[in-house]
């Protein structure tokens, strides 16, 4: 029969072995207190040093540091009371810094967003005692966003800058996520970051179509024509991943491009609709192109020895508002080209492309 513990239930009687839970508030006690003899050695230290110019706490005699160490004490129980209400108000202000976030969450105004966003962002930093991006590693702080964005009333986009971490995106011009502040080394990097992303995220089945619309996108683009560029930018994919994103399911590949191409022709432009109309106009010829290409059947032998001849072949013609023609053409080869035309030329130019065959069709119509 095993005898019953007697005497007090405390970690001295052996009869009363300490469990694990004991033995962990045992220890914490023994670091707390460890901690707090240390801070107040630091405390009697600084008090004694500073009575005693020249002269050092360590060397000082055992039974001259009572004094010391009575003051240091003293001043631990001030400090003490005074980080206890510390304490209660930097909880009051993360908890501040959360209900912006939750408000931040359901604001409809995108610049008032903005704003709570980046006050949350240095409301925490400041708390937590971490800079913010951008000021690590004894850099410089963030230089300010430029105001230009808002007083033009220019959409805000949140999150920060790649390149210099500023929280000062909006959406510019064409659709191009962009950082306001003057001092930044690369202000379109949010965009280029946000484009790679699209690209990533591409299926591969549409690998192929993207990059099909992106070349041909190259074609009519003026600036790469300036530059001599004859390859798509990260820019000309993004446009293609937003012709892509508006597809439905391909199920009847030439379906598909032709939808594609109706819904790029409804688009409306404005206040300048030359360009951008023009831009429409060839990228939906280029893809009820690739519509004709993808019904196209396998070739029978009849056609094998009647082959189609290739030809040059007119496709649109654009009137502009100084009394000039724009005509979409087509090469050999499916290229495209544009000349810009008077109205008589335009009609030659017409008269000169249709075949006898279909001169005189339109000669029977009428």
């Amino acid at each position: 029969m095993t005898e019953k513990p007697t005497g007090p239930a405390c970690g001295n009687n052996p009869n009363y072995p300490l469990t694990e839970g004991d033995r962990a508030v045992v220890e914490a006690v023994r670091t707390e207190l460890a901690q707090r003899a240390e801070r107040r050695d630091r405390y009697a230290a600084a008090i004694w040093e500073r009575q005693n110019p020249g002269r050092r706490y360590a060397d000082c005699e055992h039974s001259w540091r009572a004094d010391p160490e009575e003051d240091a004490l003293a001043v631990m129980t001030v400090a003490d009371a005074e980080q206890a209400d510390l304490r209660t108000q930097l909880a009051r202000v993360r908890a501040v810094a959360d209900a912006i976030d939750t408000e931040m969450r359901t604001e409809p105004d995108t610049l008032r967003a903005a704003m709570q966003q980046e006050a949350v962002v240095r409301i925490r930093a400041a708390l937590d005692g971490h800079p913010l991006h951008g000021e690590q590693q004894g850099a410089a702080p963030s230089a300010p966003a430029s105001p230009a964005p808002l007083a033009a009333r220019l959409p805000l986009v949140q999150g920060r800058c790649p390149a210099c971490g500023t929280a000062g995106l909006f959406l510019g011009d064409g659709g191009y996520v962009t950082c306001s502040v003057r001092e930044c080394p690369e202000p379109d990097a949010a965009s280029t970051v946000l484009e790679r992303q699209a690209a990533a995220a591409q299926p591969p089945a549409d690998r192929d179509l993207r990059g099909r619309i992106a070349q041909a996108l190259v074609r009519y683009d003026w600036n790469a024509g300036l530059s001599g560029r004859d390859t798509p930018s990260e820019h000309h994919y993004g446009e293609a991943d937003a012709v892509l994103a508006a597809l439905p399911a391909p199920a009847d590949r030439a379906a598909v491009l032709r939808e594609a191409a109706d819904a790029i022709e409804g688009i409306t432009f404005a206040p300048d609709p030359v360009r951008p109309t023009f831009v429409a106009a060839c990228l939906a010829i280029h893809l009820r192109r690739m519509a004709d290409e993808a019904q196209q059947a396998t070739p029978s032998v009849a056609d094998a020895d009647d082959p189609t001849q290739l030809r040059w072949g007119l496709g649109d013609v654009l009137y502009g508002d100084d009394d000039t023609t724009t005509v979409l053409m087509s090469g050999p080869a499916g290229e495209p080209y544009w000349l810009e035309l008077d109205p008589d030329r335009a009609a030659a130019l017409r008269d000169s492309l249709t075949s006898p065959d279909e001169a005189q069709q339109a000669g029977e119509v009428r």
